[in-house]
């Protein structure tokens, strides 16, 4: 007898659905394990914090954004505030890919490319830590997602292209 997993039935019937409980679970995991479990700020998000609390223009440190955004997340939640915008702008990041991804592929595999985005170390495991990093992620996949709005006959072909070089043997 053949058996498939439930997990290829689910991907391959409602592939969307299982997208957002995947980004749904980043969100929840990620956010609430560093805020019961962390008993001081990992990595240098101390440092970040306090660098926002200053509102610097710049700073040796990097871009200011990341520091300000922290700093009112810190302010309006406490640290669980700034470990929730850090997996909110990995999932923008995730929804920016796939959005760019099944214009490409299709909606099937781009969840698939996503889900295995996921499963990147970096894309999981220090993003509790906010920092210019984990800010520019959803800025840097907004930014190709617009640009390939706006060209998407070359970005097809060119995909296409690529994608016939590396898969065909």
């Amino acid at each position: 007898m053949l058996s498939i997993s439930l997990f290829v039935e689910f991907l391959r019937g409602r592939p969307l659905v299982l997208f957002w409980t995947m980004a749904a679970s980043q969100i929840v995991l990620w956010t609430l394990i560093p805020a019961l479990f962390y008993s001081a700020p990992p990595g240098e998000l101390s440092v970040a914090l306090l660098i926002g609390r200053e509102f610097r223009l710049g700073s040796e440190f990097g871009p200011p954004l990341a520091f300000w955004l922290a700093e009112i997340a810190y302010r309006a939640a406490g640290m669980f505030g700034v470990y929730l915008l850090s997996q909110l702008c990995i999932v923008t990041a995730y929804w920016a890919v796939l959005r760019l991804a099944r214009d490409i592929v299709g909606t099937t595999l781009a969840v698939m490319a996503v889900l295995l985005m996921a499963g990147i170390a970096v894309l999981s495991v220090p993003t509790p830590e906010f920092r210019p990093g984990i800010m520019a992620t959803p800025l840097w996949a907004l930014v190709l997602l617009h640009r390939s709005e706006e060209h998407t006959s070359e970005l097809q072909s060119l995909a296409y292209l690529v994608c016939r070089l590396l898969l065909e043997k």
